[in-house]
């Protein structure tokens, strides 16, 4: 069988038969794409923990008719200190599932690899992980296509008034509340939430730390944000409702 080798982001790991896992991998030059890990779940088994939700590895890759089958696997980053931190693992749980939705099975993509690799580098180190995860989904819009118009209103060209805004994921950007009064699938935004879109869109993923947002902004441009996201994916994304149970259980504790 052909050989390869692949540095890979884990996205997600699946039980299949009696002691192997497929895992779904997101890599530099092939994508994201699935690879049987065969006797992982054993107890002897050397390549179990390096195959961690989350973990930067390299590995060699067998190709076969199906599916490749992962035949060794170096570790290079478990990001251990993202995983001592549960509100860090749920962000970083949302940055993977929503790359895992987003992309087909072998659709290649060196930026988002680096996309990923450079979010997952920043939550481990930054206090303030919500507002990376945030920055991180709206560049992935831009780089996958789908890139919203946030400086004119997307029906009609014309400037945007500060009042009556709203996102449409259908048409792909703002509009204006002339528009908003007849597109049923329009988001209502504030200025400030809009401005926050623009910042993020255009500002390196490392800077969006500098954004100082009062709790409630944060969480209405996360809304916006999901609701836009699962509008394009014609589903719903499992790491918000995640995210909101952890928070609840913080809270609870305090």
């Amino acid at each position: 069988m052909p050989t390869y080798s692949a540095e890979a982001i884990i996205l997600r790991r699946a039980n299949f038969g009696e002691a192997d896992q497929i895992v779904t991998l997101l890599t530099r030059f092939k994508g994201k794409l699935p690879a049987v890990a065969k006797g992982v779940r054993r107890l002897n088994s050397r390549k179990g923990g390096n195959l961690d939700l989350f973990n930067l590895v390299k590995m060699h890759l067998a190709e076969t008719k199906s599916m490749d089958i992962i035949t060794e696997v170096d570790l290079v980053s478990a990001w251990p200190v993202l995983k001592e931190d549960l509100d860090k693992i749920t962000q970083a749980y949302q940055v993977v599932e929503t790359v895992d939705k987003f992309l087909t099975d072998n659709q290649e993509s060196a930026e988002v690899f680096r996309m990923v690799k450079d979010t997952l580098g920043l939550i481990e180190t930054s206090p303030k992980p919500e507002i990376i995860v945030s920055s991180f989904q709206i560049k992935l819009l831009s780089v996958l296509g789908f890139h919203p118009e946030l400086r004119r209103c997307v029906k009609c060209g014309q400037e945007l008034d500060p009042s009556g805004l709203a996102l449409s994921p259908e048409l792909g950007g703002v509009i204006g509340p002339e528009e908003r009064e007849f597109d049923v699938t329009a988001f209502p935004i504030s200025v400030d939430i809009l401005k926050t879109w623009r910042y993020l869109m255009s500002a390196p993923l490392n800077q969006s730390v500098k954004l100082n947002l009062a709790p409630q902004t944060s969480s209405k441009l996360q809304s916006s944000i999901q609701y836009y996201l699962e509008y394009l994916l014609e589903k719903e994304l499992k790491s918000p409702s995640l995210i909101k149970s952890v928070k609840n259980i913080n809270a609870t504790g305090k």
